[in-house]
């Protein structure tokens, strides 16, 4: 194979990598993104050896692998600089910044995303730096620092609204509705209530900017959210028309797409219930609540065994690196393939799909329906990936 076809190959192994990663299934995504950096090594190329560590750093992280994965990001940064590659050094900072932020070490995160933070401004880099503000805030905030928790995300909303990026205008807005909310939390139960309440109308203004953006971008969960956000905040300023309000229309969205917090709602509009003194009101929200909260434990607990999916998924990662590298089916795999081609269905037809990618038939066969959805990605993914 030539030196083409094999960067080709490393790209398209990453690629099966992040929509494997998407779908769950996190050791055949480790598998081929590890596969896909052996080459990018060979050939020499920093820069994607950085991003490649990066990944598989990503991964790592994912299957709970926390120390691995920091140590990956060191890897990648070291690769990053040899490329003499600021954005993506940047990039994989923050990364790094986030997962110490899930590992609870709120310092070293925001160590992190500040060295981040200057690799972008070096380049002049406004959306990245705009995206870094946020993620400072949301450390400060998270380490009870609502005062430097308010500064980054002001600096991050202003970036946004000179950007014009509804996305992040919306997220700001939201973390700064948040605060407020915290701030009017913390003033009541210190006993200041005229301070409580203006930190409370603070939160109301921040939480309808967000949820004006969210209707512009046509974002209909985030749009929900803060829609139930707005009905806690009336709630908490004692104006239960405009609670109930709010919090009816938010559960409309979760219901129409089916969203599973839509047990959040229930238990909001159980709350507005209660205080209006009607019993009967939130007993039947609170029955409604339950009951989603029980179909969600069953689900969770119900479906096909994990070991037979993730073989289904193992083979789906074999014959979809063979196929791509333009080589044959191990025995084994043939093996495999062939005893799944006479399963029950719909496992029959991820046989027959599978092997048509094998012997390169176009046009595959659509992707079976009935499979568990991390499943039912993968191999579209991999139909991508093939262009068919």
């Amino acid at each position: 194979m030539g030196e083409g076809q094999r960067g080709n190959l490393a790209v398209s192994l990453g690629s099966l990598a992040n929509a494997l990663r998407n779908a769950g299934r996190l050791d055949e995504a480790l598998e081929a993104a590890e596969r896909s950096n052996e080459i990018s090594e060979a050939l020499g190329q920093h820069r994607d050896v950085a991003a490649g560590h990066g990944q598989i750093a990503r991964i790592l992280a994912a299957q709970g692998r926390h120390t691995e994965a920091d140590a990956r990001y060191e890897r990648a940064l070291q690769a990053a600089r040899a490329a003499g590659d600021q954005e993506l050094e940047g990039s994989l900072l923050q990364h790094q910044g986030s997962l110490a932020d899930d590992r609870g070490d709120l310092d070293r995160a925001a160590k992190l995303y500040k060295e981040a933070l200057k690799r972008f401004q070096a380049m002049n880099g406004e959306g990245s730096i705009m995206r870094t503000c946020n993620l400072l805030g949301v450390v400060e905030q998270r380490a009870g620092r609502l005062a430097a928790a308010w500064g980054w995300y002001e600096k991050a909303r202003e970036l946004a609204r000179r950007r014009g990026d509804t996305q992040v205008l919306g997220a700001v807005a939201q973390n700064l509705g948040v605060v407020a909310q915290q701030e009017g939390e913390a003033a009541r139960q210190a006993g200041d209530e005229p301070l409580a309440r203006q930190k409370f109308q603070e939160a109301v203004q921040s939480i309808q900017e967000s949820l004006a953006a969210w209707q512009q971008s046509g974002n209909r969960p985030n749009e929900a959210a803060s829609l139930s956000q707005l009905g806690q905040l009336y709630l908490l300023l004692s104006d239960l028309a405009r609670a109930e309000e709010h919090a009816r229309k938010g559960c409309e969205i979760r219901e129409e797409l089916r969203l599973p917090d839509v047990w959040r709602d229930y238990a909001r509009l159980e709350d507005i219930a209660r205080a209006r003194g009607d019993a009967a009101g939130a007993v039947a929200w609170q029955h409604k609540k339950e009951a989603v909260q029980e179909e969600l434990r069953r689900r969770a607990g119900g479906g096909l065994p994990q070991a037979f999916v993730g073989a289904v998924g193992m083979l789906c990662l074999a014959v979809g690196q063979a196929a791509l590298a333009g080589e044959a089916l191990p025995p084994q795999v043939e093996e495999n393939l062939a005893a799944l081609e006479e399963a029950p269905a719909p496992w029959d037809q991820v046989g027959r799909f599978l092997q048509a990618v094998a012997t390169h038939r176009r046009p595959l066969p659509p992707v079976p329906s009935g499979l568990p959805e991390e499943l039912a990605q993968v191999l579209e993914a991999l139909k991508r990936e093939l262009g068919a």
